[in-house]
């Protein structure tokens, strides 16, 4: 039996969310291993210079470098994966002690999801060295295939398949996202010169008067969508990050409560999901991972440790967790977030259980159905 569950339990205490655990296997089945893929915790922005050069305002400064695991950021994810320690052991997946010995983490090769794998070790192995695999690759080609020059974006076949995944253009994002956007404008004001001038817009102005379009750059290596809606997925993550790291204060240069922040949520979950979950965007951000994930969960990966450990997790990013969702046809939903919200720290893990021989089995030319359940506490 394979069972997708969604974690997105690290933002939802500060947003006032009720956490989405991992459930233990049902009763009827023995948990026997289990594959994880997790986007990194909250981090600092890889470019400290982007807030600003949107919106000509000036963003917090972070503790740490650009790209890096902020100290608050690590304790809400070895808190996060504590939880799940103590749901494992509970059944009887990972030992009392040596738990090491049953865990195995392999990581992209950059700072936040190093920073990310030291940090949920610490909870999910406590009192042993945080000790992960990564490849000495920048950028990792498992997690970054586009960057690292396995494969490029066509840019007519990429910019024709985005456009038939959202019925051909952006009115339904508009049309949809119309109320968030409207507060989003309110709160970032009138944007920075260069932001207007690279689309040849006035100094001054909005991100509603930011006609969407879909960009393939650097030589097809990059796909984003631009415009209003894509600055806006963008500044949302940041406020979402920000609001994470001081949430003794408002996020949004003091304009942006939990309750406002909330209300945002939806322009970053869809307009991220466009992008991510176009089937051939998917395929090429996601299929080496998930062939990779299946191999761990059966054991049959070349990498040894891969077989051997109980609790795989692999530490990438949320294009890569979008991108396994869209290649498995699964959404997901936690409660009090967007559906296929991806915030930081969000977990989905691949449970492999054995059941009594008395439970019915996928037969010869059938698949076991994979889905997501958020269960609240």
């Amino acid at each position: 039996m394979r069972t997708w569950t969604c974690l997105a339990g690290l933002l939802a205490l500060l947003l006032g969310l009720m956490p989405c655990p991992v459930s233990a296997a049902p009763s009827a089945y023995h948990l026997s291993k289990v594959v994880m893929l997790t986007r990194h915790g909250v981090a600092a922005p890889a470019d400290d210079n982007q807030l600003p050069r949107i919106t000509g305002k000036a963003w917090p400064q972070w503790p740490v470098g650009p790209g890096q695991i902020s100290p608050r950021g690590a304790q809400l994810l070895t808190a996060q994966w504590a939880s799940l320690r103590a749901l494992y052991l509970q059944a009887d997946l990972l030992p009392a002690q040596k738990t090491e010995s049953r865990v195995f983490v392999r990581a992209d090769n950059t700072p936040r999801s190093r920073g990310t794998a030291e940090a949920l070790l610490r909870g999910l192995t406590p009192g042993t060295l945080p000790a992960y695999a990564v490849v000495n690759l920048d950028p990792d080609p498992l997690f970054e295939p586009v960057q690292a020059g396995l494969a490029i974006f066509d840019p007519a076949e990429t910019a024709l398949a985005i456009l038939d995944h959202i019925n051909g253009d952006f009115s339904q994002f508009w049309e949809s996202l119309g109320e968030p956007m409207s507060l989003l404008d309110q709160l970032a004001g009138p944007l920075s010169a260069e932001a207007c001038n690279s689309i040849n817009l006035p100094g001054g102005c909005r991100l509603s008067d930011m006609v969407p379009t879909i960009s393939i750059m650097d030589m097809g290596r990059r796909v984003e969508i631009r415009g209003g809606l894509g600055l806006g997925s963008t500044l949302v993550d940041l406020l979402v990050q920000e609001y994470a790291q001081w949430p003794q204060q408002e996020a949004a240069w003091g304009q942006a409560n939990a309750a406002a922040l909330r209300k945002l949520l939806p322009i970053r979950s869809e307009i991220f999901n466009a992008l991510h979950r176009t089937p051939l965007i998917a395929g090429i951000y996601g299929g080496p991972l998930l062939r990779d994930m299946a191999l761990a969960l059966y054991s049959q990966h070349a990498d040894p440790r891969l077989n051997e450990a109980k609790c795989a997790v692999f530490v990438g990013n949320d294009n890569n967790l979008a991108a396994i969702g869209a290649l498995l046809g699964i959404d997901w939903q936690a409660s009090g977030f967007p559906p296929n919200a991806l915030p930081p720290g969000t977990i989905l893990p691949w449970n492999c259980g054995k059941a009594p021989a008395t439970t019915a089995k996928c037969v010869s030319g059938s698949s076991c159905r994979a889905s997501i359940s958020c269960m609240r506490r």
